[in-house]
């Protein structure tokens, strides 16, 4: 459904935004929204977040998967299908994050996935709401979307995917832009 429909609406992943014309490139100077949908009145914007079955089972058990323990991961799977919405936002999860040159593991749980997935589109709609008609100085600075005169209404959502099994999503937030968004035909990027 994302990404077809009509062209003037179709679905814009990774959504470029400038946060601060200012800054020097590489410094936090733009942000990506992961999926923008233009339109004329609502626009909806999601944050995407995946909790992989390794790193649900990495978070429960502190260690990987044995290669020959086939069934403990589907053990994991039918649990998960099984649990609550608050169950399944208390489970721990364990992932391998860049540190410099180094990597090292980040725990963490998926309601704090959601926590910081909200704050992400806390600050999306906060910017695209700088962004004005015909000008790309700040906000929505992407050449597959034009910003014309009207206002629109900016919807924020988080959406998690759980092991493979379950996808929990959630409206976060939405907030009025001074323009109204529509998508480039055939823009080529």
């Amino acid at each position: 459904m994302l990404w077809s429909g009509p062209e003037r609406h179709g679905c814009i992943s990774e959504l470029r935004l400038l946060t601060n014309s200012n800054d020097q490139r590489g410094t936090g100077r733009h942000e990506f929204v992961d999926i923008f949908i233009p339109g004329s009145s609502q626009c909806p914007l999601l944050e995407l977040k995946n909790a992989s079955l390794n790193e649900l089972w990495r978070g429960q058990n502190g260690k990987e998967f044995a290669s020959d323990t086939e069934s403990d991961p589907e053990k994991l799977r039918n649990s998960l299908r099984e649990e609550s919405v608050d169950a399944l936002l208390k489970r721990g999860v364990a992932y391998s994050q860049r540190k410099g040159t180094d990597w090292e593991w980040v725990e963490t749980t998926i309601n704090d996935l959601k926590q910081e997935a909200s704050d992400q589109v806390g600050c999306y709609i906060n910017t695209v709401q700088k962004t004005q008609a015909n000008r790309a100085d700040e906000g929505a600075c992407d050449p597959r979307v034009l910003c014309d005169p009207g206002t629109c209404e900016v919807i924020g959502y988080v959406a998690i995917c759980v092991g493979g099994t379950r996808v929990l999503a959630w409206k976060v937030m939405a907030g009025n832009a001074k323009c109204e968004f529509t998508r480039v035909s055939n823009c080529k990027m």
